[in-house]
């Protein structure tokens, strides 16, 4: 089976690796560690490559991981009790389960019972017979999560034709809503309408009780019928679709979609239902901003606790941004927008999170050493005033370089290339303990420079990594974070 991750190879990517790797090299000397109990970062496994990592915490504590792990490409669910030393690997207890898993995402309902979306291409079905590249099925469990055995997993759906290890979309288009009920966005679809012009849509899937009860086999796909999910339609074609819920349970959806301005060009697209959310007609939306370049974009939506959409974004020229509206958000003027990172090509892969003062949080991958950036790595930006305002002052910090990565999991430097290192924060999954204090996970690439065929990307590692919000300093860009604790 042929190694897949879930950093893709595009071309803007493979520029952005180059960059990294141009910037490691331009680095000199080591970060400072500092011990402290209140902080933390480790591989959970250093025994097999792992990928597509995502983080929640619950009421108590506890952290839940999921990623897909080699050499089946199976979905890993890793828990770290509250009382427990999660520095140390043998904190974590893990249960894996399902094959050819290459992207899992993960949610808690209020009791803290975690549900997962696994988007599995079976890799190894060269004629992909049932129509399907990609298929996505749901898996939950409410005891004992630790045990494989506990889970229940079934199929959803498929999308035909793409595969989207080429094209991913993003870990935010699977959420709960509020009464703990799985959603989930995917597509585009394609069909021809009553004036045989064709148009396409995204799917939105519910379910509401026994989610993961199945009916007979569906003869066009081969597979068990998923009884109780339903699928309705928004007319809107999205990349890197980001799904979340209003206090009632009501959809709000943000992603890219074509600016059709005969550039090749995205702009940023917002969706809100309030009821009735199966049919297309009780769908508003709306395009945000001007149009930008398509590609390397990322969008993560949360709502305040008045239910209004905030952002993280990174996008138009590789410009990351923080953006709000406050009312009447089905029209594109009432958003606003201001910077997080003040360097172009950096801030990407953002993932925000609001913390119980609805002050926000986000996480980053880092590509830019100081004097403009706060290193290469995974980068974390915060703002405690004024912070959906022209006046909003994003603080940063490098939480990790590559240089403990190289410590916790030496490899070896190929041969015939000049240089060899693990790479840091891509992808990052941010979740905040009831206390407002970060908590990520995030994909690590080792990556090979001055081969004969160029940069290699060898191997692939989930990290984890956790500090005190209120171990950050007042005012500035970083270099040097926090202690985290060596095991």
């Amino acid at each position: 089976m042929q190694r897949r991750h879930s950093v893709p190879s595009t071309p803007r990517r493979l520029l952005r690796l180059l960059l990294v790797v141009v910037a490691m090299l331009a680095v000199s000397g080591s970060l400072t560690w500092a011990a402290s109990p209140a902080a933390g970062a480790l591989f959970p496994t250093t025994a097999t490559n792992t990928t597509s990592s995502a983080i929640q915490m619950d009421s108590s504590g506890g952290m839940h991981v999921a990623y897909s792990t080699d050499p089946a490409y199976q979905a890993t669910y890793a828990y770290c009790a509250p009382t427990s030393d999660c520095a140390r690997a043998t904190n974590w207890v893990q249960a894996i389960f399902q094959n050819n898993v290459h992207e899992v995402q993960i949610a808690l309902t209020s009791q803290g019972h975690p549900r997962m979306l696994l988007t599995i291409d079976d890799y190894g079905d060269p004629n992909h017979s049932n129509g399907l590249y990609d298929t996505y099925w749901y898996a939950q469990c409410d005891t004992g999560c630790t045990n494989s055995n506990n889970w229940a997993t079934t199929f959803i759906s498929g999308t035909a034709d793409i595969a989207s290890n080429l094209s991913p979309a993003g870990k935010h288009f699977f959420a709960l809503d509020p009464q703990g009920r799985p959603r989930f966005i995917f597509g585009p679809s394609y069909g021809i309408d009553s004036n045989f012009q064709s148009y396409s849509w995204m799917n939105y899937a519910t379910c509401d009780s026994a989610c993961t009860a199945t009916g007979s086999i569906d003869p066009a796909t081969g597979l068990p019928s998923p009884t109780n999910w339903s699928f309705g339609k928004i007319n809107v074609t999205l990349t890197q679709p980001a799904l979340v819920f209003t206090a009632a349970s009501q959809p709000r959806v943000m992603g890219f979609t074509a600016a059709n301005d005969g550039q090749g060009n995205d702009i940023v697209s917002y969706s809100a239902c309030d009821a009735g959310c199966l049919s297309s007609r009780n769908w508003g939306t709306t395009m945000v901003g001007q149009p930008g370049l398509a590609n390397e974009e990322g969008v993560s939506l949360r709502l305040d606790s008045h239910d209004r959409p905030r952002i993280a974004l990174y996008f138009l020229s590789a410009e990351a941004l923080y953006g709000w509206c406050n009312t009447n958000c089905l029209t594109s003027t009432k958003w606003a927008a201001v910077p997080v990172v003040p360097t172009a090509e950096d801030g990407g892969d953002p993932d925000l999170q609001l913390d119980s003062q609805d002050q926000p949080r986000i996480a980053f991958h880092s590509i830019v050493n100081p004097p403009g950036g706060v290193g290469v790595g995974l980068g974390y930006a915060w703002c405690d005033t004024n912070c959906e305002s022209p006046q909003a002052s994003f603080q940063r910090v490098l939480v990790e370089d590559s240089n403990p990565l190289n410590s916790d999991w030496p490899l070896v430097r190929p041969a015939n290339c000049t240089y060899a290192s693990w790479l840091a924060g891509y992808l990052p999954s941010l979740a905040l303990d009831t206390s407002g204090n970060p908590r990520i996970a995030s994909d690590s690439l080792f990556v090979a420079s001055g081969c004969p065929g160029g940069i290699e990307d060898l191997h692939t590692g989930v990290r984890v990594a956790y500090f005190n919000q209120g171990a950050t300093s007042s005012s500035g860009d970083h270099h040097v974070f926090v202690s985290m604790v060596r095991r």
